[in-house]
């Protein structure tokens, strides 16, 4: 279970004093070859040969350490394994139902409006909504109103990763249930865009110069996306959008870089 939690000293140190390190160490640690890899490597061959006894032992030792854990200083870390190890089952096993656990594990951080709240456990619950979107397609806006609130944290891992998921969840398509077409209707129509749609450009133009990461290509991906599924909303903001864009490429043009 260690093994898919971010939580080693080294790894919460990163978090904080250098979150651009620690999204590329998250992100490369499931690509590249370390103890993390292998462990995922393991989990899968599990979940492959023997699924029915070893996801009921995975859920069983979940409960178990999050019970001995409770009230503890772990609790957080445990919590945090604990839904990686899930994310990481689900993105094996398609046919596993996550609705308990998105219920009972994650949304009960996204909800928590103090952003300052165990912001490791929030980054793990956003990318577990990230990568098993798919599965809750009738939850995307209530998930998506949630995100929008954590553009907001002071945590860039954070609001990075809000980013990220409302920009995949903001590209998500109906399915068109004929295998032969491609689908063009987005699950977030422009109604349910238009009730966050201030909170969520004015988010993201917050986040733009952040100086602990000041050129986050997925906070200007995510602008870019809501912008051109809003419609003509983003028209009474283009000259905020426009200013804080052209302030964030004058500033990446003065860098010193050795690869122009």
């Amino acid at each position: 279970l260690r093994f898919f939690s971010p939580c080693l000293q080294k790894n919460e140190q990163l978090f904080k004093e250098n979150p651009q390190e620690f999204v590329r160490f998250d992100k490369e640690s499931s690509d590249t070859p370390s103890p993390r890899k292998s462990a995922q490597e393991l989990l899968r061959a599990m979940v492959l040969q023997f699924k029915t006894p070893f996801m009921q032992f995975c859920s069983d030792f979940i409960d178990c350490k999050r019970q001995s854990s409770a009230g503890t200083d772990d609790e957080w870390k445990c919590k945090v394994a604990a839904i990686n190890l899930a994310l990481e089952i689900g993105r094996v096993e398609k046919c596993v139902d996550f609705m308990n656990f998105l219920a009972k594990q994650v949304l009960p951080e996204l909800q928590e409006r103090n952003m300052a709240m165990r912001p490791l456990v929030k980054a793990a619950s956003i990318k577990f909504v990230f990568f098993l979107h798919d599965r809750f397609r009738d939850l995307l806006g209530f998930i998506l109103y949630l995100l929008v609130a954590h553009l907001g944290s002071k945590d860039v891992v954070v609001h990075t990763y809000a980013a990220q998921a409302i920009e995949k969840i903001l590209s998500c398509n109906v399915s068109s249930g004929d295998p032969g077409t491609t689908p063009n209707n987005p699950v977030i129509g422009n109604m349910e865009l238009k009730i966050v749609f201030y909170d969520l450009i004015y988010g993201l133009l917050r986040i733009v110069g952040n100086p602990g990461w000041d050129e986050n290509q997925y906070v200007m991906k995510c602008i870019m996306m809501t912008c051109s599924m809003a419609g003509d909303d983003p028209q009474r903001f283009a000259n905020a959008i426009w200013k804080k864009l052209c302030m964030a490429l004058d500033r990446a043009s003065k860098k010193s870089r050795k690869n122009p």
